[in-house]
Formats: structure tokens, sequence, C-alpha cells
């Protein structure tokens, strides 16, 4: 399968995570997945069309078909046609085997023209053609054969402004653009920034899940996000990639930082100050990155201040994944990501588990006080001894 078209039987889009990338938009796309009419999907580099595409898909009567995916922005003018119609044996010069194209792999499904914007002009008459028509023709091959597909276009770029630069139809557009749905960038949706992250997370299954201080949401909601959806997911994964196996710390200002440094194609320098100095990120505030700076440079006091929020805040993750499992810590080990082992060392360093002042937790009907009280234990035989 070549590189630029992606095929698969069905859609295997989780509704439910879509429905959270998608936002406010989520409404409008269930309701695009209502008819057959050719969709055009707007919006900005990594703002979730892709997504949007496949969740019509999904709740559409063509849910059962196949899903077909062409990237028009690699498409040159020679691969266009035979990608998007097909070819028979000989029609040209490589063409040493029959060809189905995106239409036909599509039949009865749903066939997705991401970056329309960018198909070459020289072959947007056949595509008005099979739109119209519902027929294609292969290179090579004089008849026609019908088709029937849903058609979901989507792109970045102004497509009246193409049309008046002549890069694109007038009645192409008019058709493809049956109905249209504009998705909202980024910036215009930080206050879902912690529902998004925890989704993302969700969906990539970091273990442990990272937990975003409350400065590292701040600086996030003080960033403009030009890559959007996609610039997020790429960002927390990066962070995910930097930490340590098991690490329960919360994630702070300066980690997310250097995961954005990356998506800037910057190295990842070893001094903080360097970071920021040699290459900040673009369209992060000056007021954001110095604050990052202050977070990594400040005085013992305030290092040990951190260290003992990073530990409250670990020792909420361990408390509520205990509670999840009703005291099992083998069962809590493996929701947190780590083995039993390492959930056990924590215990042990946790403040009070030796008999130090302490929070305190009681297990749910065990009646066994841990860390801090009159009966905590600290050699792993709780609850979950049978385990």
């Amino acid at each position: 399968m070549a590189k630029h078209d992606q095929a698969s039987a069905r859609s295997s889009l989780d509704l439910a995570v879509a429905s959270v990338l998608l936002g406010k938009a989520a409404p409008a796309v269930a309701a695009a997945a209502a008819h057959d009419a050719p969709l055009l999907l707007c919006g900005e580099t990594g703002s979730g069309k892709g997504v949007a595409a496949q969740a019509v898909h999904a709740q559409s009567r063509r849910r059962s078909g196949p899903f077909v995916v062409v990237n028009c922005a690699s498409l040159t003018p020679e691969m266009a046609a035979s990608t998007l119609f097909g070819h028979r044996r000989g029609a040209f010069t490589g063409a040493v085997a029959d060809h189905a194209g995106a239409f036909s792999r599509a039949h009865c499904g749903t066939l997705f023209l991401d970056e329309i914007g960018e198909l070459p002009i020289a072959v947007q008459p056949q595509l008005l053609r099979a739109v119209e028509a519902g027929v294609v023709a292969a290179l090579g091959c004089r008849n026609e054969l019908p088709v029937d597909v849903r058609l979901i276009c989507a792109t970045h770029v102004d497509l009246p402004a193409a049309v008046h630069a002549g890069r694109f139809r007038a009645d192409l557009l008019e058709r493809i653009a049956d109905e249209v749905l504009t998705l909202a960038p980024l910036r215009d949706r930080l206050a879902e920034l912690p529902a998004l992250a925890a989704t993302m997370q969700a969906k990539a299954k970091y273990a442990p899940p990272l937990i975003l201080w409350s400065d590292a949401l701040v600086r996030m909601r003080g960033y403009s996000w030009p890559g959007n959806l996609r610039e997020l997911d790429k960002t927390l994964a990066r962070v995910a990639r930097r930490r340590t196996p098991g690490d329960l710390s919360p994630v702070c200002a300066a980690e997310l930082v250097f995961g954005l440094l990356g998506a800037a194609g910057a190295v990842t320098p070893t001094s903080p100050t360097a970071a920021v100095e040699s290459s900040s990120p673009p369209h992060w505030s000056a007021a954001a990155t110095e604050a990052v700076l202050d977070s990594r440079t400040a005085g013992a006091a305030r290092a040990k201040n951190h260290s003992q929020r990073t530990l409250r805040l670990e020792a909420h993750a361990v408390d509520a994944a205990i509670e999840r499992h009703a005291g099992n810590r083998t069962r809590a080990a493996a929701d947190l990501g780590v083995d039993r082992t390492s959930l056990l060392r924590w215990l042990r360093r946790r403040p009070g588990s030796r008999g130090e002042a302490g929070s305190g937790h009681v297990w749910p009907n065990q009646g066994v006080t841990w860390p801090g009280g009159s009966g905590h234990c600290d050699r792993g035989d709780g609850p979950d001894d049978d385990m």
C-alpha cells in the first residue's frame, strides 16, 4: 500500500475519545453522519479533521464498510489519477498489474480526501465526474464503473482563494462543499486542555499516567498551540518518554516547555537556562518562559517546598489507586503502571511510614491504618497477601 493511501476494513475509532477531541463540534459531526452528502472539513493543521472524518464514518450507515484515506498533498500529477481511480496493466510505463483506485476500494464505505486543496489541477475534472455521476474510469480502461461512496474532504487552505488563483476548480468546490464544518483551533479551546490531555493519555496508555502541576496547566493555557491537537498529543508523548519508568511525580512547567522545544525541532539542552535562551518555542510568551526559569532556578527553600508538594501529589495518586482496588496493592501497582515491589518501596519511604507524623490512610472495610497510624504495615502484608 502506498504511503499516501491508507485503508481499513472499518474505522476502529473510539467514539468516546472522539467526542472529547472534537469538543463542541461533536454534535455537528454526529448530525453529518445521518446523511450521505459530500462533507468539507475546514480547520488548521492538527485541529482534528481526521478524527472528525472517522467519527462521521463510525456513526453512519456505512460504518461496516471500508474507510479509505488519501492524502492529496503527497500526490504528484502523474500518480494522482492512478491513486484515485486505478489503472490497468500496461496503462503506462511501470504498470505491471491492475490496480484498484481509492474510489473502488471505498465502495459502500467512506472516502476521505485529506488536504484536498493540494490536489493537482489536472485530475480535478475526473474527480468532479466521479462526484457528480458516481462513476470512475481506471487509466487504460474505456469503461466507467459505478461507485457508491460517501465523500469527505478536508483542507487547511482557503479554497475560495485557491479558486480565484486558478489552483482549484469552482465547480468542484461547489460539489464537495455540500456541507461545511469548521473545526476550532486549540487556542480557542484552552478551557478543555485538562480533559484533552487526560483523554490523549488514556488513548496512548501512558503508565503511570502524567499528573500535570497547576503551573504546567497555566503555561499550557499561555501557549497558542499552532500545531493544535496534534502538537498537544506529541508534547505529552515527549514528556512521557523522558520520564523514568514508574515515576509518579507531577509534570512541572519546565518539563512541558522541554516537550514543546522538541516540537519546535530543537535539541533539548541539559541546561534549562540554555534551553530557553537558545531555542524558545514559537508562540511562547516571554512571561511564561521567565516563570519556567524561575521554577527551575529557585533557592533551596523553594525547592524543598516543591519536593513536599510533589510528595503530596504522589501520595494522592497512590491513595486513589489503593482506594479504587479496596486496598489491594498488587492491583493498585498495576493501575499505577509500576510493579508491586516498587509500590511497596514507595510506601516505606513515604513520610509517616516509620512513625513520623503523617496524614494516615484507612483502607476501605479493612480497619487497617496506613501510613502514620498505629496499625500501619511496611512489609507489604496488607489486604492482598493472597495475590
